[in-house]
């Protein structure tokens, strides 16, 4: 990995010290679970068509995060 010409000055326990956080140390980070689920292939066909037309990408997973949240808000 190249190394940042703006940090000629520094030495590398101050290099060391400026870091960020490494993987999964982020504050107040919220659990995930994971869990398998069935969806009939049509339904899945249709969610797909409807990331497909869409200008930003977006995964089946964030739209299926987002429904769930609008449905649960509905429900509210």
């Amino acid at each position: 990995m190249p190394r940042d010409r703006r940090s000629k000055d520094k030495d590398a326990e101050t290099f060391i010290e400026d870091g960020g956080s490494a993987p999964g140390e982020a504050e107040e980070a919220e659990e995930i679970k994971t869990f398998s689920t069935r969806f009939p292939k049509k339904l899945v066909d249709r969610i797909d068509k409807s990331i497909d037309d869409k200008i930003v990408n977006e995964s089946r997973n964030q739209w299926l995060i987002k429904a769930a949240v609008e449905k649960l808000e509905r429900e509210e």
